[in-house]
């Protein structure tokens, strides 16, 4: 089994979105479980953070983790995960973009 695993196709685009999509997640978990770990996760507390309109900030912040992954996968120059890990930050870059400026609940 171990020698399945150092044999794996690290550069891989497809492994690059999966990180880029679950960096900012797990992120977002810790965030909750440090700082308001009373409040129940994730309804009321996506709840708590849209209603201190601090929900684009914390999504921001997430995102900004992935920064740790690319530069660790492009300095191993595996250049198509890395690319994969900007590929779904645009993602959420998009969704950043909604919330700023089409999501306004006023």
């Amino acid at each position: 089994m171990i020698e399945n695993i150092k044999h794996w196709h690290w550069n891989n685009l497809l492994l690059g979105i999966a990180i880029g999509l679950l960096t900012p997640f797990l992120t977002f978990v810790l965030y909750w479980l440090f700082q308001y770990h009373y409040i129940s996760f994730p309804s009321r507390f996506i709840w708590f953070l849209k209603l201190g309109d601090m929900w684009e900030g914390v999504v921001k912040l997430c995102v900004l983790t992935n920064l740790l992954p690319f530069y660790l996968f492009l300095n191993k120059n595996k250049n198509r995960t890395a690319a994969g890990i900007i590929a779904s930050t645009m993602l959420f870059v998009f969704y950043i973009i909604y919330l700023m400026y089409f999501s306004s609940e006023e």
